[in-house]
């Protein structure tokens, strides 16, 4: 089962909205992801798909920073396991 939600109006339903268009509404939202990568493009959307928009941005932002820190912990790992021990002197 799926619910539906209108970019416009910012209703969502149970129910197949009247006329409701599968294509057309998958290139709509490509269009919004697409539009919203220029600067100043986000203000230009109705509050509730600017919110979302800024959301999913801070969100990605998150992912990369989180994966790009597994990605340095894994090369430190690398890097010294095969170096040779270092000797401690007194």
């Amino acid at each position: 089962m799926y619910y539906y939600y209108n970019n416009l109006s910012g209703i969502s339903q149970w129910e197949k909205p009247h006329r409701f268009h599968e294509g057309l509404a998958k290139k709509a939202s490509k269009a919004v992801k697409r539009g919203t990568k220029k600067k100043g493009a986000i203000l230009k959307l109705p509050n509730h798909m600017a919110k979302f928009q800024a959301a999913m941005k801070i969100q990605g932002s998150y992912r990369q920073k989180y994966a790009r820190k597994r990605v340095r912990e894994k090369r430190s790992m690398v890097k010294y396991k095969n170096s040779p021990p270092i000797n401690e002197t007194n």
